[in-house]
């Protein structure tokens, strides 16, 4: 942002894409660090609803937040992505959606999930450590593919611990949930407000005809879960 000059982020209002780690949403916003990482998802709605931009806030669970208030929670990606030179390959996939013709939030909701489905790719061979940025690319075109013919890429779901959900960019929606079925999974917030965000996302996500059930102790969230669901149903 510095090198943009004065008023640089407004001038390019609704078609610029930051792509912070956690120190530097920081500076940008003119916060603490901690103050980020207490509030993920509100950091990066705030930051970007105010200067109208796309927010890509990395780190553990990417989130992509756009200007109109839309939030994805990104449910790929590991360990391996701290590499040096990981983040120039994420910058590059989103900018080559960008040259597409894709919108700016399409570009990166659609670069983080490649970007970290690729990690989990790698890591299923070699592991979580000593994975360089340039082997990312290697996997890439042939997870793209995978995913444009609805065939899971990973030989294991990655979700049979934590489970956020986000809007499938290449349109594979029932091959998530074949994928998903009969198994058991949890959602971990930190916060009511996070519950009702994960519940947005799930809204938007459901098809008429759609059920959901929820089961829990008291306590648990259900009842801000729904709420977030209702919300994301319109």
């Amino acid at each position: 942002m510095p090198c943009l000059g004065p008023g640089g982020l407004t001038k390019c209002r609704g078609r610029a894409i930051l792509t912070p780690h956690p120190g530097e949403m920081a500076r940008l916003a003119g916060i603490r660090n901690s103050d980020v990482q207490a509030d993920r998802i509100g950091a990066a709605e705030a930051f970007a609803r105010k200067h109208g931009c796309c927010l890509v806030l990395k780190g553990a669970r990417t989130v992509v937040a756009e200007p109109d208030g839309q939030v994805h929670i990104n449910p790929t990606g590991n360990a391996a992505l701290s590499s040096g030179g990981s983040g120039d390959v994420l910058t590059g996939l989103i900018a080559g959606f960008l040259a597409r013709g894709w919108p700016p939030g399409k570009a990166a909701v659609t670069g983080v999930y490649l970007h970290g489905l690729a990690a989990d790719r790698l890591s299923e061979d070699m592991g979580q450590s000593g994975i360089l940025a340039g082997e990312l690319l290697d996997v890439i075109p042939g997870l793209a593919s995978s995913l444009a013919r609805a065939e899971w890429p990973l030989r294991q779901p990655r979700w049979n611990e934590t489970f956020i959900i986000l809007s499938n960019p290449f349109n594979t929606k029932g091959l998530l949930i074949r994928a998903l079925e009969e198994k058991t999974f949890t959602i971990t917030t930190e916060s009511d407000q996070d519950t009702i965000r994960v519940g947005q996302e799930i809204g938007r996500l459901l098809l008429e005809g759609d059920v959901v059930g929820l089961a829990g102790e008291l306590g648990s969230g259900k009842t801000w879960l729904t709420k977030g669901i209702a919300l994301g149903l319109g």
